[in-house]
């Protein structure tokens, strides 16, 4: 959508015309024209919202993988302690999450930024 060229001058001296004065039609014309600059257009915010979904879709795909992961955690957990009740559970739990974040970190550097 093309935006619209704002004449200042023309504006200035329609102001005048309503019985402004030159130094007030002038100053508000001039004010109008640069605020003009930080509009945003249709395409503009359809820029955004596009970013936004790509964006929203890649966080939902990382808690997605978090969620596994700490799914795999818990499962890995689960069926050492319950297979010998006698292992020292801090100690294995701590060696299944560092595991666990050394893969999760290998993914996180493979993953291409963009």
């Amino acid at each position: 959508m093309a935006v619209a060229a704002f004449n200042s001058l023309t504006v200035s001296k329609d102001l005048q015309q309503a019985g402004l004065e030159d130094s007030h039609a002038e100053a508000i014309a001039f004010a109008v024209k640069q605020g003009q600059g930080d509009l945003a257009t249709k395409q503009d915010i359809a820029l955004l919202k596009s970013d936004n979904d790509q964006l929203r879709s890649e966080l939902k795909s990382d808690v997605d993988r978090v969620k596994w992961t700490i799914g795999a955690i818990l499962a890995q957990w689960l069926s050492l302690f319950s297979l010998r009740p006698d292992t020292d559970v801090p100690g294995l739990l701590l060696l299944i999450l560092a595991q666990s974040l050394a893969t999760g970190r290998q993914i996180h550097t493979n993953k291409k930024i963009s």
